[in-house]
């Protein structure tokens, strides 16, 4: 998995698959190396000679190896409706999050993360194709802010006045949520800071905030924000 010093990781996927990995008191050693997987992504786990990539595919194969099953409880229901968000935050928001991180990379906020212009360059010409054919970069940011802030309202109302998304104790979709979350908070744009960062969401999503904070302080508490 990929980390930065004093933060979690850049990436949301690896915040999930570590976020899973704790909850479900699975002992792991971290990587500080960026190495791709197989399949060109990160996360990835090695396990007795086994490489397994993407982050779901690691968490299946923790649920099988390990005999933990964090949804364990759900009704048939309530796993429909986990698992509909979780793919909502994997497989949708995530585009929104992608757009104002890497199509046009100039924000101080991610400069840093780059050796060299040359490399930053290369982000952004190979996210400028994906986020095209994927379709999202072609609506306006405003649209896409749009997108975006219906989604955590979505999620936030769903949450209500629950402790965790799917009620009294975190499930898997809470590593999704809480990854989207933590990668959002911990690494903003500053050009967005007022219409996506840590004081939109506590300002017009409370609910979410604390539950960001329950989250945080059970799986990562050491972290400043």
């Amino acid at each position: 998995m990929v980390v930065t010093e004093g933060q979690p990781s850049l990436s949301p996927y690896c915040i999930k698959l570590e976020t899973y990995l704790k909850l479900a008191k699975i002992p792991y050693v971290q990587s500080k190396e960026y190495i791709k997987s197989s399949k060109g992504k990160v996360p990835w786990i090695s396990y007795k000679g086994e490489n397994i990539a993407d982050s779901q595919f690691c968490i299946e194969f923790i649920k099988t190896k390990f005999g933990v099953d964090l949804n364990q409880g759900l009704s048939k229901e309530q796993t429909a409706v986990a698992h509909a968000f979780r793919v909502m935050m994997d497989e949708f928001h995530f585009w929104c999050n992608a757009y104002f991180r890497f199509y046009d990379v100039k924000d101080p906020v991610f400069v840093k993360f780059f050796p060299s212009l040359e490399v930053r360059q290369q982000v952004v010409e190979r996210y400028t194709q994906v986020l095209s054919g994927q379709g999202i970069s072609r609506h306006t940011k405003a649209e896409i802010l749009q997108i975006f802030s219906a989604n955590l309202q979505a999620v936030q109302d769903y949450l209500g006045d629950k402790v965790f998304m799917m009620g009294e104790t975190p499930t898997e979709v809470d590593c999704s949520v809480f990854a989207f979350l933590a990668a959002l908070i911990f690494y903003t744009p500053q050009e967005f800071e007022k219409q996506m960062g840590e004081d939109f969401v506590q300002k017009k999503m409370p609910k979410l905030y604390e539950y960001f904070l329950r989250m945080k302080q059970l799986t990562y508490p050491d972290y400043e924000l």
